[in-house]
């Protein structure tokens, strides 16, 4: 008996914990400061969904998809968002009473969010730098699936001021003073934007777009071929993409635990070592080609971030009209490389054959 009270009470001594750790995303979002409100009907508008990407969709109940002792949970959503900004677009289905809606704690008037329409929220007023929250609970009837569905978008980026964001108006200066002086004593030209809490702070540019002509004389502000960098300015990154997404997102996978940079090439797409899909040069003896399916059967993700993979180091899956034999561009010889399109370039890729054995030298690769 003792025992069976024990456990019933301790059960209720959870079920509370849990209600408060549910509810705590919520509280700690306005702040211990901060005074309950409520988002008024003004702040609801009604809307046609729009087209695009969405940071998340979700709907209540039951946004998890699954039922257990953590269902409260399923009453919370966090999404990224700034202060002074935002909306989400909230679509109530029809056989929906009432329900009711929180952003941060604050309760929003759903009184006009009528069933069988989609209707946006604008939660400027209470949105937040960093993650917020919202709470969608007490629907009416209970038993209805995808009753209340919320679209959130991406926060956008609006312009504002060193000033508003905490930045110190002498350490701007000191950067734009350390990049003017880069740029006359030999620095071609540069650009600058600084985003924090959601809001372009700094927007600058420096410089001209090539600072020196092929005979290495400088170009300077006046001249005929002079072209001053703008905000406007675009770049060719180059390979700066692989050591801002592939190396990044790399170092996020091995550190997780979820990739090995000695996995093969052929444990991710099994048809890389394969002799129907390699495109062989012309003049590849029969021999050569059973070793590069060898080689190819061997390449792994150490070699390529290496630049040991043993690919050409120009390919030019762009130029159609490129001698793969002579690694050169020549009219009149199609390129059997060739790609406009992301998904066959990729199998283009995996065709590509191999020149030496991975490993065994080192060449930039350009297109990889």
């Amino acid at each position: 008996m003792k025992k069976r009270v024990f456990r019933n009470v301790l059960g209720l001594a959870l079920a509370a914990v849990m209600t408060v750790s549910a509810a705590m995303p919520a509280l700690a979002a306005r702040g211990p400061d901060t005074a309950y409100e409520t988002l008024a009907e003004s702040h609801v508008t009604q809307a046609t969904l729009p087209e695009g990407q969405w940071q998340s969709v979700v709907s209540f109940p039951d946004w998890c998809g699954y039922v257990d002792d953590t269902l409260v949970m399923n009453n919370l959503f966090s999404f990224t968002g700034f202060a002074g900004q935002g909306e989400l677009y909230v679509t109530v289905a029809e056989g929906v009473t009432s329900f009711r809606m929180f952003v941060n704690n604050v309760e929003v008037d759903t009184a006009s969010m009528l069933p069988g329409g989609t209707w946006k929220l604008d939660i400027s007023d209470v949105a937040l730098d960093g993650t917020n929250t919202i709470q969608v609970t007490g629907i009416t009837p209970s038993q209805l699936a995808s009753a209340v569905t919320v679209h959130i978008p991406y926060p956008v980026v609006i312009d504002g001021d060193p000033s508003e964001v905490g930045m110190d108006a002498s350490t701007v200066e000191l950067i734009g003073d350390f990049i003017s002086a880069e740029v006359k004593y030999g620095f071609s030209g540069a650009q600058l934007a600084v985003v924090k809490d959601g809001k372009l702070v700094i927007n600058e540019a420096w410089g001209s777009a090539n600072g020196y002509r092929a005979d290495g004389t400088r170009i300077e502000p006046g001249d005929e071929d002079y072209v001053p960098v703008t905000t406007d300015t675009l770049y060719d990154l180059a390979s700066n993409t692989k050591m801002y997404s592939v190396n990044y997102a790399l170092q996020y996978l091995v550190d997780r635990g979820q990739i090995s940079l000695d996995a093969r090439i052929t444990d991710f797409y099994p048809e890389f070592d394969d002799e129907g899909t390699t495109i062989f040069k012309d003049g590849t003896s029969e021999e050569m080609k059973a070793q590069i399916l060898s080689w190819k059967s061997q390449l792994t993700i150490r070699d390529i971030l290496m630049h040991q993979a043993g690919f050409d180091p120009d390919p030019q899956y762009h130029n159609d009209q490129f001698n793969q034999v002579t690694q050169k561009p020549q009219q009149g010889v199609s390129n059997p490389l060739f790609s406009q399109d992301r998904e066959k370039t990729l199998e283009m890729v995996l065709a590509s054959p191999l020149t030496y054995q991975p490993g065994s030298k080192t060449v930039c690769i350009g297109q990889l």
